[in-house]
């Protein structure tokens, strides 16, 4: 085989695509062999994982479950990284919907801490990107009585939240509040006084 050719089967390692699969097959996340997330787990689990900073992360069309993040249990699902952009195949064509919630906990689907580390340090998602999906909160379908379900919670320099539409948010609890969408430009307890360009078109 030529170099030529090697090149051409092999993808840049920063992109990376995703579909819902019935081969059973768990693929290796080119756009001929997309990996496998027919479900949760594996959903959340390549995105933690196998989907670094700075990659480009195309979904199929279908439905994604995800545990998306909690607030109060930031390990349950996934988190996106600095420079990722998670790109879908459409609006209502591709659909995250949040699912195995727990009780007294704000959840967003797409969402990440705000602060790290022991001394509280600002946790930024610069130059992330999402956009050309659906997100389903489904708080209707959520068990427990108390949290809030929301699309869409970051704070980063120079991101874009772009094409999507969120359905089926809100919130169940007085003490739990609910923004469909937030792009947070400031956060005094992480330091942050001021982030700038983020923008939801």
């Amino acid at each position: 085989m030529s170099l030529l050719d090697a090149l051409l089967l092999d993808p840049h390692p920063f992109q990376i695509w995703i579909a819902r699969r019935n081969d059973g097959i768990k693929g290796s996340g080119t756009a001929s062999d997309p990996h496998n997330c027919s479900t949760a787990e594996a959903f959340d689990d390549v995105l933690k994982n196998l989907c670094p900073a700075n990659s480009h992360v195309h979904l199929g069309p279908g439905t994604f479950e995800t545990k998306g993040f909690a607030v109060s249990d930031p390990t349950a699902g996934w988190q996106p990284k600095a420079g990722m952009k998670i790109e879908g195949s459409g609006v209502g064509v591709t659909i995250l919907k949040l699912v195995g919630t727990a009780q007294n906990t704000s959840y967003y689907v797409i969402g990440h801490e705000l602060i790290t580390g022991s001394s509280a340090v600002p946790n930024l998602l610069d130059h992330f990107e999402v956009t050309d999906l659906s997100i389903n909160c489904d708080l209707g379908g959520q068990l427990p009585t108390q949290l809030s379900c929301a699309g869409v919670r970051i704070m980063g320099n120079h991101c874009r939240i772009r094409r999507i539409k969120v359905e089926n948010w809100g919130t169940k609890s007085g003490t739990n509040h609910c923004y469909v969408i937030s792009a947070i430009i400031a956060d005094p307890p992480s330091g942050v006084t001021e982030v700038v360009d983020a923008v939801i078109e």
